[in-house]
């Protein structure tokens, strides 16, 4: 295929040569697959995001070949990884809707809290050096908003129709209003697009599925040793620093995507 073809109709051709070869596999199985030859998501890590949905993929290596491809260039060229993006549905449509937060956002959020409690040296979320970088937060709030809004059994229409910019199978919602859309399902804007000037209820729910995730999984932070599962850190004198450490965080998650929703409403302003 030529180079010169954009990344989103790259990965459109690539999930359709993955259906030809597999025509026995349903479209919510293509994502399973390719969530699974992605090795940094099939570890011990996501036992508590997929302890149901397990396994290795089954892929051939031309297909994990040309995906692992288009995510290295998604990165360069949009600013997002696709991996985020895979990984976020497919937790979306095999578990309850606590955990696959997990596996999205809060995870990143919470990986980044742990991150920023280990080293001296802050980062703030959206900054390449941390955890819950910009490339990770688009593919995370890509990943829940097609996983929200597709209909069911339509993963691959819903992704392709996402990024294509068919705004008719999930009612306008596309790459193009990716925070309005993201914002406007967490609560923080309502239908014609104000932002809600009370955003605590929102922040409460985003500060508890962040704190039930660095609660619950185990972190390698420093690749050598495991801690200690980090809820027994709630139990001691660091759980006041890390309570700061996620509030910072979220903050930072909140002004993002304020600042995000404005540049989609006004795009001229930021050219």
């Amino acid at each position: 295929m030529s180079s010169k073809q954009g990344v989103f109709q790259e990965l459109a051709a690539l999930l359709a040569d993955v259906q030809r070869h597999f025509p026995h596999w349903s479209q919510r199985e293509v994502v399973t697959q390719i969530r699974r030859s992605m090795a940094e998501y099939n570890q011990g890590v996501w036992e508590l995001a997929l302890p149901l949905n397990r396994g290795e993929s089954s892929l051939i290596k031309d297909y994990r070949e040309r995906f692992a491809e288009l995510r290295r260039r998604a990165i360069i060229e949009e600013r997002l990884d696709l991996g985020h993006v895979f990984t976020s549905i497919d937790v979306k449509q095999n578990v309850d809707v606590i955990r696959d937060a997990y596996a999205s956002w809060a995870g990143d959020l919470g990986t980044h809290v742990l991150a920023n409690y280990s080293r001296q040296t802050q980062s703030s979320v959206g900054e390449a050096d941390s955890p819950a970088g910009l490339e990770d937060l688009h593919g995370d709030i890509d990943g829940d908003n097609i996983g929200r809004h597709m209909p069911k059994g339509e993963a691959i229409r819903a992704i392709l129709a996402y990024y294509l910019g068919d705004e008719t199978l999930m009612n306008g919602v596309t790459v193009g209003s990716r925070y309005q859309i993201f914002a406007r399902d967490l609560g923080l804007i309502d239908r014609d697009g104000h932002f809600n000037i009370d955003r605590e209820q929102v922040r409460f729910a985003l500060h508890n599925r962040t704190r039930e995730f660095i609660a619950l999984d185990e972190i390698n932070l420093d690749a050598h040793e495991p801690l200690k599962l980090l809820k027994d850190l709630f139990d001691t004198h660091e759980h006041d620093q890390v309570e700061i450490l996620l509030d910072a965080a979220l903050e930072q998650f909140l002004s993002l995507i304020a600042a995000g929703v404005e540049r989609e409403r006004n795009p001229l302003s930021n050219a």
